[in-house]
């Protein structure tokens, strides 16, 4: 029971730390330089959008994007460990694997991995909160301008510098 409660207590420690900013943005622009893809900049603006959406997840449990938008979205959660941005990043990355660049639209699979390599986008803010009933761990990335645009992906989806897909 006490290693339970000093375990919570650590948990919760961490989480009241904000994600750190920098390491979603070198994850992101890591991943993008990979696509030949312009560095995103780092927003405290949008930092605090993804808090409140973070923050909202966390005290509803409502894992879902808002119908109305004006900012790209990425979501993420996780329950036990404590994620780090990078582990969110790679998740959505990892869609890569079912995006089809001689077809290229959006698609529910693979939106992730698009809005972080998108070329338009230009700025990024990241936040992370927990759920006190679940014990969730949400993670919200925000873009400005949003990615997925339908009718623009084979202009703002590069492939990567590694290999290009067959799909």
């Amino acid at each position: 029971m006490l290693v339970q409660l000093l375990l919570t207590t650590i948990v919760f420690q961490v989480l009241q730390q904000p994600i750190k900013g920098q390491d979603c943005l070198s994850t992101h622009n890591y991943l993008r330089a990979l696509h030949g893809t312009p560095p995103l900049e780092y927003d405290e603006g949008l930092e605090r959008f993804a808090l409140k959406r973070a923050q909202y997840m966390a005290s509803t449990d409502i894992f879902e994007h808002p119908k109305r938008l004006r900012y790209g979205e990425n979501l993420y959660w996780r329950k036990g460990s404590v994620p780090t941005c990078q582990d969110a990043v790679m998740n959505w990355y990892n869609e890569i694997s079912l995006y089809q660049y001689s077809w290229p639209r959006y698609s529910p699979k693979t939106g992730h991995f698009t809005q972080i390599v998108w070329r338009d986008t230009q700025k990024i803010g990241c936040a992370a909160a927990q759920s006190p009933r679940t014990e969730r761990i949400y993670i919200a990335c925000n873009y400005y301008p949003p990615g997925n645009v339908r009718g623009f992906f084979k202009q703002n989806v590069a492939y990567p510098s590694y290999g290009q897909s067959s799909k």
